[in-house]
């Protein structure tokens, strides 16, 4: 049994057509988004950014390293109830309470009263002190004193 030879020529134009072939080492396009909000004086702003990666691409026939940058967009604008709202509804823990506080701001609410609460007085012990909280005119918290008991 006579295996087919094929010619030269056509061995080293699929050699050259593999390696002409572009071998991705890091694929672009993936797009990322972020938001987040912050009080620059008196304004509450939103700043949403979205990253969409580059690629870098290697050519072995042409020994080419190709790399694509990545783009990053940046937008400021002013944060809105809605947007403080809309970011309300998926975030939990100490970002939620930083958003209902951006929220008291905007909508020119006073400060509320923390409630704190003693919850292992047990382990504690007795004491003859408590602790009186200090506010500034804005009700925001400025210190804490330890007194006794009178």
């Amino acid at each position: 049994m006579k295996r087919d030879v094929l010619p030269q020529e056509a061995v080293a134009d699929a050699m050259w057509r593999y390696l002409d072939q572009d071998r991705i080492f890091i694929k672009g396009g993936e797009c990322n988004d972020g938001l987040t909000f912050c009080q620059v004086g008196n304004a509450l702003l939103k700043v949403s950014a979205q990253l969409l990666t580059g690629s870098l691409v290697y050519s072995v026939a042409r020994n080419a390293l190709t790399c694509s940058r990545d783009r990053v967009t940046i937008s400021l604008a002013p944060a809105t109830e809605s947007d403080l709202l809309d970011a309300l509804e998926s975030v939990k823990g100490s970002a939620r309470l930083r958003i209902q506080e951006f929220l008291r701001i905007l909508r020119d609410e006073p400060a509320q009263p923390t409630l704190i609460q003693i919850v292992n007085a047990r382990e504690i012990g007795a004491t003859e002190k408590v602790l009186r909280v200090v506010r500034d005119d804005t009700g925001k918290m400025t210190g804490a004193v330890s007194e006794p008991i009178s």
